[in-house]
Protein backbone atom coordinates (compact mmCIF):
# COMPACT_ATOMS: atom_id res chain seq x y z
CA UNK A 1 0.00 0.00 0.00
CA UNK A 2 1.21 3.18 -1.10
CA UNK A 3 2.07 5.94 2.05
CA UNK A 4 0.81 9.32 1.28
CA UNK A 5 2.23 12.37 2.87
CA UNK A 6 1.50 16.07 2.74
CA UNK A 7 4.63 17.16 1.69
CA UNK A 8 5.31 15.54 -1.39
CA UNK A 9 4.86 17.88 -4.30
CA UNK A 10 3.06 15.03 -6.39
CA UNK A 11 3.02 10.93 -4.69
CA UNK A 12 0.04 10.20 -6.24
CA UNK A 13 -0.67 8.36 -9.81
CA UNK A 14 -1.55 10.17 -12.51
CA UNK A 15 -5.41 9.89 -12.15
CA UNK A 16 -5.18 10.84 -8.60
CA UNK A 17 -2.99 13.81 -9.40
CA UNK A 18 -5.57 15.34 -12.10
CA UNK A 19 -8.19 14.91 -9.90
CA UNK A 20 -6.69 16.50 -6.97
CA UNK A 21 -5.94 19.21 -9.59
CA UNK A 22 -9.73 19.41 -10.97
CA UNK A 23 -10.27 19.88 -6.79
CA UNK A 24 -7.74 22.61 -6.29
CA UNK A 25 -9.57 25.06 -9.48
CA UNK A 26 -13.12 24.64 -7.78
CA UNK A 27 -12.10 25.11 -4.13
CA UNK A 28 -8.83 25.69 -3.35
CA UNK A 29 -8.96 25.60 0.13
CA UNK A 30 -11.32 22.22 0.49
CA UNK A 31 -8.35 20.72 -1.84
CA UNK A 32 -5.90 21.98 1.07
CA UNK A 33 -7.58 20.36 3.59
CA UNK A 34 -8.01 17.10 1.85
CA UNK A 35 -4.22 16.81 1.38
CA UNK A 36 -3.65 17.19 4.81
CA UNK A 37 -6.16 14.57 5.57
CA UNK A 38 -4.62 12.15 3.43
CA UNK A 39 -1.52 10.55 5.42
CA UNK A 40 -4.16 9.89 8.12
CA UNK A 41 -6.87 7.76 6.07
CA UNK A 42 -4.25 5.71 4.40
CA UNK A 43 -5.25 2.45 6.50
CA UNK A 44 -8.64 3.27 4.83
CA UNK A 45 -7.70 3.55 1.88
CA UNK A 46 -7.48 0.97 -1.31
CA UNK A 47 -5.02 3.36 -2.98
CA UNK A 48 -4.49 5.49 -5.72
CA UNK A 49 -7.85 5.10 -6.93
CA UNK A 50 -9.15 6.08 -3.64
CA UNK A 51 -7.44 9.32 -3.70
CA UNK A 52 -8.87 9.96 -7.09
CA UNK A 53 -12.90 9.17 -6.07
CA UNK A 54 -12.31 11.05 -3.11
CA UNK A 55 -11.13 14.07 -4.69
CA UNK A 56 -13.70 13.93 -7.65
CA UNK A 57 -16.58 13.59 -4.73
CA UNK A 58 -15.08 16.99 -3.13
CA UNK A 59 -15.30 18.39 -6.21
CA UNK A 60 -19.00 17.27 -6.87
CA UNK A 61 -20.24 18.49 -3.78
CA UNK A 62 -17.55 21.53 -3.66
CA UNK A 63 -19.61 23.00 -7.02
CA UNK A 64 -22.92 22.85 -5.33
CA UNK A 65 -22.15 23.81 -2.00
CA UNK A 66 -18.36 24.84 -1.23
CA UNK A 67 -18.92 25.07 2.70
CA UNK A 68 -20.29 21.31 2.83
CA UNK A 69 -17.33 19.87 0.57
CA UNK A 70 -14.56 22.17 3.07
CA UNK A 71 -16.72 21.07 6.22
CA UNK A 72 -16.32 17.38 5.17
CA UNK A 73 -12.38 17.33 4.53
CA UNK A 74 -11.76 19.10 7.94
CA UNK A 75 -13.97 15.92 9.47
CA UNK A 76 -11.52 13.65 7.03
CA UNK A 77 -8.96 15.44 8.80
CA UNK A 78 -9.57 15.88 12.28
CA UNK A 79 -11.76 12.85 12.56
CA UNK A 80 -10.47 9.78 10.07
CA UNK A 81 -12.56 7.46 11.49
CA UNK A 82 -15.33 8.61 10.51
CA UNK A 83 -14.39 7.48 6.66
CA UNK A 84 -16.49 4.53 5.77
CA UNK A 85 -14.88 3.32 2.19
CA UNK A 86 -15.51 5.96 -0.92
CA UNK A 87 -18.75 4.41 -1.42
CA UNK A 88 -20.28 4.38 1.26
CA UNK A 89 -19.10 8.03 1.78
CA UNK A 90 -20.56 8.95 -1.81
CA UNK A 91 -24.05 7.79 -0.72
CA UNK A 92 -23.90 9.01 2.49
CA UNK A 93 -23.01 12.80 0.84
CA UNK A 94 -25.01 12.69 -2.22
CA UNK A 95 -28.05 11.69 0.39
CA UNK A 96 -27.30 15.30 2.52
CA UNK A 97 -26.86 17.47 -0.82
CA UNK A 98 -30.53 16.23 -1.89
CA UNK A 99 -31.93 16.03 1.14
CA UNK A 100 -30.91 19.20 1.79
CA UNK A 101 -30.89 21.12 -1.61
CA UNK A 102 -33.22 24.15 -0.34
CA UNK A 103 -31.71 24.45 3.01
CA UNK A 104 -27.91 25.58 3.12
CA UNK A 105 -28.18 25.62 7.04
CA UNK A 106 -29.46 22.03 7.83
CA UNK A 107 -26.68 20.80 4.56
CA UNK A 108 -23.82 22.49 6.17
CA UNK A 109 -24.93 20.80 9.83
CA UNK A 110 -25.05 17.72 7.80
CA UNK A 111 -21.82 17.64 6.96
CA UNK A 112 -20.78 18.92 10.03
CA UNK A 113 -22.02 16.81 12.56
CA UNK A 114 -24.06 13.39 10.82
CA UNK A 115 -22.29 10.29 10.82
CA UNK A 116 -20.70 9.14 7.42
CA UNK A 117 -21.17 5.21 8.37
CA UNK A 118 -24.87 4.89 8.29
CA UNK A 119 -24.64 3.60 4.67
CA UNK A 120 -21.31 1.48 5.34
CA UNK A 121 -23.52 -1.36 7.05
CA UNK A 122 -23.61 -4.10 4.52
CA UNK A 123 -27.20 -5.84 5.72
CA UNK A 124 -28.34 -2.31 6.06
CA UNK A 125 -27.56 -1.61 2.36
CA UNK A 126 -28.91 -5.06 1.46
CA UNK A 127 -31.97 -4.60 3.35
CA UNK A 128 -32.91 -0.82 1.41
CA UNK A 129 -31.55 -1.99 -2.29
CA UNK A 130 -34.18 -4.79 -1.63
CA UNK A 131 -37.43 -2.85 -0.37
CA UNK A 132 -36.93 -0.37 -3.13
CA UNK A 133 -36.98 -2.86 -5.57
CA UNK A 134 -40.12 -4.42 -4.14
CA UNK A 135 -41.49 -0.98 -4.14
CA UNK A 136 -43.97 -0.73 -7.23
CA UNK A 137 -45.47 -4.43 -6.35
CA UNK A 138 -45.87 -3.32 -2.85
CA UNK A 139 -48.02 -0.12 -4.26
CA UNK A 140 -49.84 -1.87 -6.48
CA UNK A 141 -50.94 -4.08 -3.21
CA UNK A 142 -51.98 -1.31 -1.38
CA UNK A 143 -53.96 0.36 -4.14
CA UNK A 144 -56.06 -3.04 -3.91
CA UNK A 145 -57.06 -1.90 -0.18
CA UNK A 146 -58.44 1.60 -2.10
CA UNK A 147 -55.45 3.59 -1.22
CA UNK A 148 -53.60 4.19 -4.42
CA UNK A 149 -52.50 7.69 -3.95
CA UNK A 150 -49.64 7.16 -1.25
CA UNK A 151 -46.14 6.96 -1.45
CA UNK A 152 -43.35 4.48 -0.11
CA UNK A 153 -40.07 5.33 1.02
CA UNK A 154 -37.16 4.92 3.87
CA UNK A 155 -36.54 6.31 6.72
CA UNK A 156 -33.82 8.13 7.36
CA UNK A 157 -30.50 5.94 7.77
CA UNK A 158 -29.24 5.83 11.42
CA UNK A 159 -26.56 4.26 13.04
CA UNK A 160 -26.62 0.74 12.64
CA UNK A 161 -26.43 0.51 16.72
CA UNK A 162 -29.28 1.52 16.75
CA UNK A 163 -32.32 -0.17 16.67
CA UNK A 164 -34.36 0.73 13.54
CA UNK A 165 -37.52 2.90 13.33
CA UNK A 166 -40.66 1.14 12.86
CA UNK A 167 -43.15 1.56 10.14
CA UNK A 168 -44.65 5.22 10.06
CA UNK A 169 -47.69 5.92 8.62
CA UNK A 170 -48.58 8.85 7.06
CA UNK A 171 -51.60 10.42 5.11
CA UNK A 172 -49.89 10.07 1.72
CA UNK A 173 -46.63 8.40 2.60
CA UNK A 174 -45.90 4.93 4.32
CA UNK A 175 -41.92 4.59 5.62
CA UNK A 176 -40.16 1.38 6.06
CA UNK A 177 -37.03 0.44 8.33
CA UNK A 178 -33.91 0.55 5.84
CA UNK A 179 -32.81 -2.70 8.08
CA UNK A 180 -34.69 -5.76 8.87
CA UNK A 181 -32.99 -7.52 12.31
CA UNK A 182 -33.91 -10.95 13.24
CA UNK A 183 -35.89 -11.40 9.56
CA UNK A 184 -34.15 -13.07 7.31
CA UNK A 185 -33.63 -12.92 3.64
CA UNK A 186 -36.04 -14.89 2.19
CA UNK A 187 -38.77 -13.59 4.44
CA UNK A 188 -38.19 -10.30 3.52
CA UNK A 189 -40.92 -10.08 1.62
CA UNK A 190 -44.30 -11.42 3.08
CA UNK A 191 -42.63 -9.16 6.14
CA UNK A 192 -43.03 -5.80 3.49
CA UNK A 193 -46.64 -7.22 2.35
CA UNK A 194 -48.00 -8.05 5.65
CA UNK A 195 -46.52 -4.38 6.91
CA UNK A 196 -48.62 -2.85 4.01
CA UNK A 197 -51.72 -4.79 4.77
CA UNK A 198 -51.29 -3.51 8.38
CA UNK A 199 -50.89 0.26 7.14
CA UNK A 200 -54.17 -0.14 5.28
CA UNK A 201 -55.98 -1.24 8.32
CA UNK A 202 -54.68 1.54 10.13
CA UNK A 203 -55.65 3.97 7.27
CA UNK A 204 -58.62 2.43 7.24
CA UNK A 205 -59.77 2.35 10.59
CA UNK A 206 -57.22 4.59 12.51
CA UNK A 207 -57.34 8.32 13.26
CA UNK A 208 -53.72 9.59 12.20
CA UNK A 209 -51.74 12.31 14.37
CA UNK A 210 -53.95 11.66 17.65
CA UNK A 211 -52.89 14.22 20.39
CA UNK A 212 -50.72 13.31 23.19
CA UNK A 213 -52.20 15.61 25.09
CA UNK A 214 -50.78 14.76 28.58
CA UNK A 215 -50.63 10.89 28.77
CA UNK A 216 -47.80 9.42 30.19
CA UNK A 217 -45.19 7.73 27.64
CA UNK A 218 -46.31 4.17 28.81
CA UNK A 219 -49.96 5.10 28.08
CA UNK A 220 -49.28 5.86 24.73
CA UNK A 221 -47.26 2.98 24.27
CA UNK A 222 -50.49 0.53 25.42
CA UNK A 223 -52.24 2.79 23.72
CA UNK A 224 -50.56 1.70 20.65
CA UNK A 225 -50.61 -1.80 21.51
CA UNK A 226 -54.06 -1.99 21.37
CA UNK A 227 -54.79 -0.26 18.24
CA UNK A 228 -52.10 -2.34 16.84
CA UNK A 229 -54.21 -5.55 17.77
CA UNK A 230 -57.69 -4.00 16.98
CA UNK A 231 -56.25 -2.81 13.46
Amino acid sequence: MRTYTATSPNPYSALAARRLAVLRDIDSPTHDVLRLALPDLVDSMGGDLDVAELAELLAQIAAEAPDAALALASRLHTEPEVFPDVVGLRKWALHGLQRHRSDPLRRLNYFEAEDPLVFADERTEQDAAHLLRRRDALLHYLGGFGFGNHRLDLHEPQPAKLAPPSVAIGDDLIRFPRRLPGIAAQHRDAFYFAAIAHAAAHLRHSPLRRAAGNRLPMLLAVMALIEDARV
